[in-house]
This record gives structure tokens, sequence and C-alpha cells, in this order.
């Protein structure tokens, strides 16, 4: 029987697909023990701190959301198997459970550009990983198609503070794009704040812009008005993997930093409501 540290925001959808993937393979392979080590513990503990308690708890494996700093070196020393999850950048020390961004953004350019639109832009973080590839893939996309993208980059925001923004700055840059619009958003969370701004700022959805996230979560495609259109992730299966991995680990059967990548796996029909809207949208032609 195992002993796993789970260190990761249970609150997010793409986490809560993880821990499906990782508890499914300890039903099948296990039983496993699992602590949900609060990610505050992160911020006040560090890593030394999170290392005494699972050396304590004589813990078996780490999985988690862990920061890119030098200390990551003292579990690699500590000899206990740990895999991390693409929080901002990806290790080269330890494994690390990854999407493929690129394709994800690339996704979403090609919904767009399915529609007809002509203007597009993209809302998230130059400085973390996940974020500036799907980026990266989405531009990729659009300017194959022979168009550009517009960029409002959170730059000055940190990584654990992902739910705050700036409304004004927001709506300005809005309010400046040209229209009709598609803006790819990150993830959901960065999706709804599109769609908040929009609402204040008297902008129309989809009429004006038209809005697609990342991870299908359900809490904030929901709470958006209209409801948000999303690319679902097969986060599950990376847990899954994730689990298997860890336990080669833990027998020793693997030891290298093997990075695991898992792509997205639809993008979710739209809404009804937007739907029928964007039929009834003219975009205007070249």
């Amino acid at each position: 029987m195992y002993k796993i540290i789970l260190l990761i925001d249970f609150s997010e959808e793409y986490s809560k697909g993880l821990l499906k993937g990782i508890t499914r393979y300890s039903r099948e392979k296990g039983p496993w023990i699992f602590c949900r080590m609060p990610l505050y513990n992160r911020e006040t503990l560090g890593i030394e701190g999170i290392l005494n308690w699972a050396k304590e708890w004589e813990a078996n494996g780490i999985i988690g959301q862990l920061y890119n700093d030098t200390n990551i070196s003292q579990l690699v020393k500590s000899g206990i198997p740990t895999i991390a999850q693409d929080f901002k950048e990806r290790f080269t020390e330890i494994p690390n459970i990854t999407g493929a961004h690129r394709e994800a953004g690339a996704m979403g350019a090609d919904y767009f550009l399915r529609k007809g639109f002509r203007h597009f832009a993209f809302y998230g973080f130059e400085h973390i990983v996940w974020s500036r590839e799907r980026s990266q893939g989405f531009e990729e996309r659009v300017q194959k198609a022979g168009y550009s993208v517009h960029y409002f980059d959170n730059q000055e925001e940190s990584s654990e503070e992902l739910w705050y923004y700036k409304p004004s700055a927001l709506s300005q840059w809005l309010t400046s794009l040209p229209k009709p619009i598609a803006i790819m958003a990150c993830d959901d969370r960065l999706g709804l704040h599109i769609t908040e701004t929009c609402r204040h700022s008297g902008i129309r959805i989809p009429e004006d812009v038209a809005v697609l996230g990342v991870d299908n979560d359900e809490m904030f495609c929901e709470i958006s008005d209209p409801p948000l259109s999303s690319i679902a992730q097969d986060a599950e299966k990376g847990g899954y993997e994730a689990a298997r991995l860890l336990e080669s680990m833990i027998k020793k059967e693997r030891a290298n930093a093997t990075t695991l990548w898992f792509v997205p796996r639809r993008l979710l029909p739209d809404n009804p409501r937007t739907f029928m809207l964007l039929r009834m949208i003219s975009l205007p032609r070249l």
C-alpha cells in the first residue's frame, strides 16, 4: 500500500480530472492512501516543510503543483518520487504532467476560422507555460490563414492570483478591438473575465465578441452569461498515466524525468443561444 501526497488545487476542473485518473488507477492497482495537502502549505512551509511532512508521514510519492526554484533539488535528493503538474514552467529535474497546449490553441483557432471570423485576439499570460503555448498554437494557425492576433497579456499578475484582473484596462482593450472579433482565453477563468467585462462595457456576445476558453470548467462556463464554450482536456487520462508512472518510480523501474503529454479531447458544442446567434451574424467578407 502506497502513501501519496497530493498538492493540487482541487477547486479547478482540470485538477479534479487529474484526481479522477489518479484514484481510478489506485482502485485498479492499489489501494493507495492519499494525503490531500492544502496549497497554502506550499506558500507557508515551502519545499523544505513539505519534504519534512512527507518524511514524517513516510510518503512513497508526491504529485503536485510546485514552484520552479532551486529548492526542488531537495526533493530530488530526498529520493521521494515526485511528479509535477505544469503549474508555471515545466521541470527538467522531475517528471511533468502537461498538455499539448499548442494543439489546444490551434483547435481554438480552427473553431473560429470555420465560423468565418477575420479578427482574432488572445487573452492570457506570457510567463506561464500552458498559456504561452496555447497562444502560440492559436497565433500560428491564425497567421497561416492570413490573419493576425491582438494580445492583452497579464504580465504583471502572479500565477497564484489568476483570479485577479483589472476590468477598466480590459474594458479599454476590448472596446478598442475591431469587431466582430473572436477571442480565445488561455482558460475558462479568463474566459469569464472577458464575458463579465463585455457585459459591463455594453459589448455584445457573440455579435461583437465571441469567446472560447479551455478546460471545460463547468462552474466558470455556466456562471458566464452567455455560457462559455470551451475546449475539454483529457486530464483524467493524464492523472491515470501519472499514477502509473509514479508507481514505476516507486518500484525503481523508471527514474528519468519523463514528461507525460495528453491532448485536448474535444471542443464542446456551442451552447444553443451562442450557436444560433453566431449563425445569424453576417461576417464581413474580404
